[in-house]
């Protein structure tokens, strides 16, 4: 089941692009194997910020973390969050992060375990909330 994220425009967003699951070996000569897991990268991480905002959006946020049970439910976001972020993010970037449309395959976002929300008042009524997620791929 997927719990809706809130219509919010973001501030600011950090995105890691997702890895190759990798492993090496060095040999004592100097030469390394490597062997790759799979045929997609999985494991890209996004960090929403909103600042400056009001306590029922802060509130709408926590609600969200609330019904996803944290890490365990999907997270579908809206156009609006994914989208330009305020005018502070590059569109370009909407298509490797946006829904389930991620490389041609099929990831999906959820609340890291640990510190998936985060919010500091800053002001009577105003608060700063970061978000951290991750993707995985679906059976991962």
């Amino acid at each position: 089941m997927a719990t809706q994220f809130p219509e919010l425009s973001p501030t600011a967003r950090q995105y890691t692009a997702a890895e190759w699951a990798t492993n090496s070996l060095d040999s004592q000569a100097g030469t390394t194997t490597r062997r790759l897991w799979g045929d997609q990268p999985a494991r890209a991480s996004l960090t929403l910020t909103f600042a400056n905002i009001a306590d029922d959006d802060t509130a709408s946020i926590l609600q969200c973390h609330y019904d996803a049970k944290g890490a365990i439910d999907e997270i579908d976001f809206d156009a609006e969050t994914m989208g330009t972020a305020s005018g502070l993010c590059d569109t370009d970037l909407k298509g490797f992060v946006w829904l389930d449309d991620f490389a041609a395959s099929d990831h999906h976002w959820h609340f890291v375990e640990r510190g998936g929300v985060n919010v500091q008042s800053v002001g009577l009524g105003l608060s700063t909330v970061t978000c951290k997620f991750r993707s995985e791929l679906p059976g991962s």
